[in-house]
């Protein structure tokens, strides 16, 4: 098993021991679990404390901005993917989607144990959109080539 420094504590820990991220290079959160819990505690006792209605406001502002962050990020990935299907050639974005050239997805995501697509698009960014592997598709194309091997436009 590898091991990490935590950054608070400066100890050396197995991968167990720090929360898994896949928005990171390393694939593990800092600090450890452990040091993670008592900067918590230290810091809820000084915000929550001080001012209630400060975790009320924090929770509803995060509410408001994750669905736009997540389709500000959704709609990067397709303008850089080029904005249609390669195969149809539709345009319309709630139909697109990114598609494993090579029909790895499953594998891929187990690798990097994504749980949602939105940490697939996270991983897409801090990989720099990588086109050798990715490709835009519409649903209805990307569900035949599942299916069938090969989308039907292509026969």
């Amino acid at each position: 098993m590898e091991n990490k420094t935590c950054t608070k504590c400066s100890q050396t820990k197995p991968l167990d021991e720090f929360r898994r991220d896949v928005s990171t290079k390393s694939g593990y959160k800092q600090p450890c679990q452990e040091c993670n819990k008592k900067q918590s505690v230290i810091w809820q006792k000084e915000k929550y404390q001080k001012s209630p209605e400060y975790k009320l406001k924090r929770i509803i502002n995060s509410a408001k901005q994750t669905p736009k962050r997540r389709k500000d990020l959704r709609q990067q990935i397709l303008s850089v993917y080029g904005g249609k299907c390669v195969c149809c050639g539709e345009t319309q974005p709630a139909f697109l989607a990114v598609d494993h050239i090579f029909n790895d997805g499953a594998l891929h995501r187990r690798e990097l144990q994504m749980k949602s697509g939105s940490e697939f698009y996270i991983w897409l960014k801090k990989n720099d959109f990588p086109k050798d592997r990715f490709q835009l598709l519409c649903h209805n194309c990307n569900f035949a080539k599942y299916l069938c091997g090969v989308c039907p436009h292509q026969q």
